[in-house]
């Protein structure tokens, strides 16, 4: 059997930064719609619309991992759907909204297949990049302040631990990664989780006391 395909840490760091930017600015595009007409009901027949387009749009479906060729294809129509001489026509709401449903899933793919694979280290110095370099294309700058590390790191180590908690924004079920822990000076011993947004990847610090809660809820749960 022929090894499986994967994207390199330089491939992962160019293609999630491009897609976040694609996918802030998309978004972006179709908030601004709102806005403008100051009718905030306005983007939902629209959203709803591109949903219903999504469902049965032939990159809704992500390839296996094991299916190296198919992956590679559905990257390149990837790329090829998201072309900057492509982009929509500034009123077509809902192709926006389209397109940042692509850009999102090509993110969820990578951020799932490629990058479960590696090291935690290196898929810290790839986030870490992205987020400087996707805040620098979108925001014209850099960042007013840089990401904040935990550090020393004490603790229980828990990095890759997986849970599923409500997001605070949206208050449904989402899944969370452990992606670095440490001790704050007024907080204690603290864990960075991440997790996926239509916006890409964000972050979620929560005490050492109230992720272990968490963590025992879901054990029992499963009993």
């Amino acid at each position: 059997m022929p090894p499986i395909w994967r994207m390199t840490p330089d491939e992962l760091k160019e293609n999630l930064t491009r897609l976040t930017v694609i996918l802030q600015r998309s978004m972006d595009h179709a908030s601004q719609h709102r806005l403008i007409n100051q009718v905030i009901p306005l983007l939902q027949p629209y959203y709803d619309e591109a949903v219903v387009l999504w469902g049965r749009h032939w990159l809704g479906i992500v390839p296996a991992m094991v299916d190296s060729d198919a992956r590679r294809k559905w990257f390149q129509d990837v790329d090829e759907f998201l072309r900057e001489d492509r982009v929509p026509a500034p009123d077509d709401i809902t192709s926006w909204c389209l397109r940042a449903f692509v850009a999102f899933a090509a993110l969820q793919a990578m951020h799932t297949h490629d990058m479960g694979y590696l090291d935690e280290r290196v898929n810290g110095s790839i986030n870490q990049h992205v987020m400087r370099e996707s805040y620098i294309q979108i925001a014209g700058g850099l960042p007013p302040t840089p990401v904040p590390q935990p550090s020393p790191q004490t603790g229980i180590n828990l990095v890759g631990t997986k849970l599923h908690m409500k997001d605070l924004n949206t208050g449904q079920d989402t899944e969370y990664e452990v992606v670095d822990y440490g001790h704050a000076t007024l907080g204690g011993d603290i864990y960075i989780l991440e997790y996926m947004t239509l916006g890409g990847p964000q972050t979620r610090i929560v005490s050492q006391e109230e992720l272990l809660e968490k963590l025992a809820i879901q054990e029992s749960s499963r009993r």
